[in-house]
């Protein structure tokens, strides 16, 4: 089995005879996203494309934007979402990410891992789930105070 070790960092659920090593990292440190690590990926759904035109790197952030459309745009809204898909993948360890979330009615950030083999099978006639996916992170939007999920109270 592989060992990881995240260098000078401190963890306290983590016992302290456990030895990680980093194996991948991106602190958007350049004017741009590096594309020997992320994909920008595009495609749409029924009110939104996705544009390579809304993400940015920005003061050591990867930024996406979600973007209202001109109405004879075809698409709502536009926005984006990166991956590392053919570009770095694990089996075992430590995953760790900062995020700093939108808030509003009909945002749904989402942090997510999927299977190796997502991008062969997502086309498929049963798609997406038999590569596996574990949800590190999904925010609904709301307006409603009685939501106890509602990202205005974050």
């Amino acid at each position: 089995m592989k060992e990881y070790k995240i260098e000078n960092h401190v963890s306290s659920f983590l016992p302290k005879e456990k030895k990680w090593k980093l194996v991948w990292s991106d602190e958007f440190d350049g004017d741009r996203l590096d594309m020997t690590k992320w994909n920008i990926e595009s495609g749409s759904t029924a009110t939104v494309i996705k544009s390579q035109d809304n993400v940015k790197v920005e003061n050591g952030d990867c930024v996406i934007t979600l973007r209202r459309n001109h109405p004879t745009d075809g698409y709502e809204y536009s926005s984006s979402y990166v991956t590392t898909a053919n570009k770095f993948s694990f089996c075992y360890g430590r995953l760790e990410f900062r995020a700093k979330l939108p808030v509003g009615q009909g945002v749904w950030p989402a942090l997510w891992t999927l299977g190796d083999n997502y991008l062969e099978i997502a086309n498929d006639e049963k798609g997406w789930p038999l590569c596996g996916e574990i949800d590190v992170m999904e925010l609904v939007g709301s307006s409603n105070p009685q939501n106890p999920f509602d990202n205005k109270k974050i």
